[in-house]
This record gives C-alpha cells, structure tokens and sequence, in this order.
C-alpha cells in the first residue's frame, strides 16, 4: 500500500471514529466525506456511504478488543463485573467489564462487551457473560487457577438481585461451579444504597418527609406554567431556582442529596408560591393541593427534618461517591464504613451546621422560621436527639449487617495489608498480621492461585514489606503499593507482588457497569432502536 492509500485510510478512518465517537447517525458519514472531498481532501470514491462507516467501525472495535485482549493475557489475574438492564428498544442488555493490574501497575477497568440476554434467569445471565468474556478471549475453563494459563479469575463482582447471588442457582454459584476460588462481591455501591432505605422505610418522619417531596416534585414537574410562576417569584426575590429532583431519581444516594437541597434552597420561592396559588382563584382541587404541601412544608417536624437531612445526606453520600471510584481497593473498605460512622454518630450529641443554622434562625414566640410562619404545633428550638436517633441507628445498624462479609475470609485477612491500621512499635509490627497472613495465603480461594514456594516466600517477605511501607502511613495504599512496591526490584520478591497484585484485582463495585449504561442510552436512542447488535456492541466499545 503507498503513501497516499494510506492516508486516504487514515482520513476516512478518522472521520468514521468521530462519526461513532459524538454518537452521530451513520449516514452522516458519507456527508462529512462528501464536504471533505469539496474542501479538496484526496478521500478516493470507496467506502464513502453508510456501510463503510461500519466497517471503518467494526475494524476499530476489533482493533480495540485485540488490544485490550493483548493486555488481558499479561495481567495475574481478572475480575469479572456484569450488570443488566433494558435498552431504548425494550430488550434485556447484560454488559460486562474486566478488571485488572495494567503494565503502570495501577488497576484497571474496561468495558469488553454488551450482551442481548436470551432469558433474564441465572443461566440466561450466566451464558451472556460467558459470550461477553469470549470477546476478549477468555473463557471459564482457562480462568481456572490450574489450567496454567493466564489471567485467572480471582472475582466476580455483581448487584445483589438473587439471579446474581443466589446460593442454589445464582450466576456467582455457576462460576463457583467452574472456578470455585472465586469471591463473589456484591456491589457495595448497592449495598449502601440498600442499607440508607432500609434505615429509613420504617421511620415514619422519614416516610411522611419523602411523601411530602415527592410530591413537590411532581407538583412542578408537570406543570410548566407553575415552573414559569416559580422563577418568576425568585427573580423577583433575587434568588436561583434549584432544579427539582425527583428522590429516587437515580440509584445514588446524591440524587436524595440534590433533592434535599433543592427543595431547601427554593424553599421560600415555593412557600410564597404556594401561598399565591391558593388565594388566586385557581381550580379548587389545584388550590387544596398547594394548600396541602404548603401545610406540609411549613410544619416545624418537616423544616426540622429537612436540615437535619442536609447534615446527615452528605455523610453517607460522601461514602457512596467514595465506593463508586474505579480504583477503589478492597481493603480500604473498613476504614471508609468506620469514618462514616463516626461522623453520623457524632450527629446524635452536637448539631451539625446546617440543623445549628435552623435553630438561630427558628423564633418559636414568633412562630417563624426566617420569613417563613410556621404552621402547625411550634416545638421548643432545641436540638432533641431523640427525633434523630433512630435514623442514625439503624443506618448504622443495617451498615454493619451488610457489610458483615468483610469479615469473612479471604476479605478479613486481606485487610492486614493496610498499613493505616499497622502499630507503630517495632516490636508491635514484628508480630502483627504475621496470622493474618499465613491464614490469607493457606486459605482456600487465596491458595489456589499461589505455588508451595510462593506461599512461604510471600510469609517470608512480609516483615519486609512492613518495615518499608510503615513509613508512607500519610499516603494512600493504591500510590505506595504502585508506585513503589511493585515497581521496585529490592524490596520484597515476586510472590509478594502477585499478592499485590491479588487485592488490587478483587473488585468491590459495579458502578462502571452503571456508567456503561448511561453510555449505552446515549448510542441506543429512540430514533436509533433498530440498530443490529454487532453495531451495537462495536459502537460500545
């Protein structure tokens, strides 16, 4: 091929990426070609219309799957992180990513497949992550730690639906079936999220609280002409209208945060709204309903509630934003569910800033909050633990009982690898985590995967390893143990960092899963149902 063919290529495979890239009709390939070729870009006659754009597409896709393929085979070890879901055109997508250890020793996630799901039971999801795995070439049986092959399959990472986790017929059992050293996770993203509505489903302020929002929402949601009045009395006032949100609007528990704060920042605007429609002559039923939340909004429990959700939200959201990052590691676990509840627990003896901003700014002689009359039974302005205490209880109750498997082996032992919690003492750290380690190593997912000789040079080299990393306690686990560990020669031997190399494998969530699906919205739109799956998963991809 000559200089000039090439570059030809070249051009026409660059206008095709962009097309796929920017989420653009195929048609719009041979347009963009057409202009280029009047602007005077030598792009030849060939492939200029709608099916060379996919096979410009599916060339790169192969391209993509071969490299990602390529650094697969050169990594220890892999976890497997699937989810499903329903596309644009009504039809059940199980998408799958990998995880594992790059050449820059860092972990990895990528998207290798999405799978249309012939059934949503076990087998049906267990068959398309087999068929997903197969992109990249892999297969079960040569994850098996003894089939001398590489990478082996350490994790298989998943939400906690039964057609996932079941113990009889779940996904994690067939895999265990195949490969049983496998840990199965559920996703810890999930679980919080689990764990915040459990805390809160049975507490009646909270029920009444929500009930009072949601309707708010849907009170403007669907109505123009009263989210055109509402900006209009902010203006008048000065003030920026905050979108409302719906409260469970998305999975997250950010989108309860923005709810909350939405409604908080809008909240005068809304009352004097409200105040407004009901005295303007509008349709009765209309009237009482602004007459209803109005009542609801102004009542001390919900102003009450309202601020204290504004100090206790971004707690556990912080957590939710923390066990959505991709690098995440599975031993920093603990420590980030242990800050957590201590900072919820501190709620329950001093006020936090926002309930504190409440209570200076709430006249129970006046009846007012601010500007605000309040309606109903006025309560006395202090900040009475009591009325919160049973949030925070069971949210912190029904944290522990979920997260209850990390302290199940391999998990539990896998945390004497943070050195946050090492002694400081010399004679401390001599024997600390050395039980730990021999009990990892002889366990019976972790020892599958290690050599006889691997086992004792990894118990050999742990003293090693903690007099060298006890000194980087102010840095974090994934930049020490990258960054210098793995990377070094000298400080402790190859076993160690296929140890390593173990725990920064093992998945902990799925929210790259959750990210793949916003991406899968946004190729799959309405106008684009008809799409053929192989475009599908290359435009994926």
């Amino acid at each position: 091929m000559d200089a000039q063919q090439k570059d030809k290529l070249r051009y026409l495979f660059n206008t095709a990426y962009a097309v796929i890239k920017a989420g653009k009709p195929f048609s719009d390939f041979e347009f963009l070609c057409r202009v280029q070729l009047k602007n005077g870009l030598p792009l030849g006659h060939n492939y200029i219309n709608t099916h060379g754009c996919t096979t410009f597409m599916k060339s790169i896709a192969d391209n993509l799957k071969r490299r990602i393929s390529g650094e697969i085979k050169d990594a220890n070890f892999v976890s497997a992180l699937a989810d499903g879901s329903t596309d644009r055109s009504v039809v059940e997508q199980e998408i799958t990513y990998i995880r594992y250890v790059g050449k820059e020793k860092l972990p990895i996630t990528r998207q290798v497949s999405v799978v249309q799901v012939e059934n949503a039971q076990s087998q049906g999801v267990f068959d398309a992550l087999v068929t997903g795995l197969a992109e990249v070439d892999l297969n079960m049986q040569d994850l098996h730690p003894d089939s001398g092959k590489t990478p082996s399959l350490v994790c298989a990472n998943f939400d906690g639906a039964s057609v996932n986790m079941g113990k009889k017929t779940g996904v994690v059992t067939k895999i265990k079936g195949i490969i049983p050293s496998v840990v199965g996770i559920h996703c810890v993203a999930h679980k919080l999220e689990l764990s915040i509505l459990d805390a809160s489903k049975r507490l009646k302020i909270m029920t009444d609280f929500e009930e009072i929002l949601k309707g708010i929402f849907s009170f403007y949601h669907f109505s123009p002409k009263r989210r055109r009045e509402l900006a209009e009395i902010s203006r008048i006032f000065e003030t920026d209208l905050a979108h409302f949100s719906s409260v469970k609007q998305v999975r997250w528990l950010a989108s309860k945060e923005r709810a909350v704060k939405a409604i908080s920042r809008n909240l005068r605007s809304v009352v004097l709204y409200l105040q407004h429609n009901a005295t303007a002559g509008n349709r009765a039923d209309d009237a009482n309903r602004g007459k209803g939340f109005l009542k609801g909004i102004t009542s001390i429990r919900f102003l009450k509630m309202m601020f204290f959700l504004l100090d206790y939200l971004p707690i556990v959201s912080d957590l939710s934003r923390a066990f959505q990052l991709e690098d995440l590691l599975i031993t920093e676990l603990p420590d980030k569910l242990e800050q957590t509840v201590v900072r919820l627990n501190a709620l329950k003896s001093v006020a936090g800033n926002n309930m504190q901003f409440f209570l200076q700014n709430y006249n129970v002689d006046d009846r007012k909050f601010g500007e605000i009359e309040i309606s109903g039974q006025a309560l006395t302005p202090e900040y009475t633990v009591s009325e919160y205490t049973d949030l925070i209880d069971n949210t912190v109750n029904y944290i522990s009982d979920r997260f209850d498997n990390l302290n199940e082996p391999p998990l539990k032992q896998l945390q004497c690898l943070n050195f946050h919690n090492w002694p400081l003492g010399t004679e401390e750290i001599y024997v600390y985590g050395n039980d730990d380690m021999h009990d990892l190593m002889y366990d019976t997912c972790v020892s599958s995967y290690f050599t006889e000789f691997e086992r004792d040079s990894v118990c050999k080299d742990w003293l090693a390893l903690k007099l060298y990393c006890r000194r980087f306690r102010a840095n974090s686990l994934l930049s020490v143990y990258s960054l210098t560990v793995l990377q070094s020669v000298s400080i402790v031997g190859d076993p160690m960092k296929k140890l390593l190399d173990y725990m920064f494998t093992i998945s902990p969530s799925t929210s790259a899963c959750e990210r793949g699906f916003s991406k899968v919205n946004v190729i799959k739109t309405e106008l684009r149902t008809t799409m053929n799956q192989e475009n599908f998963q290359n435009n994926f991809l």
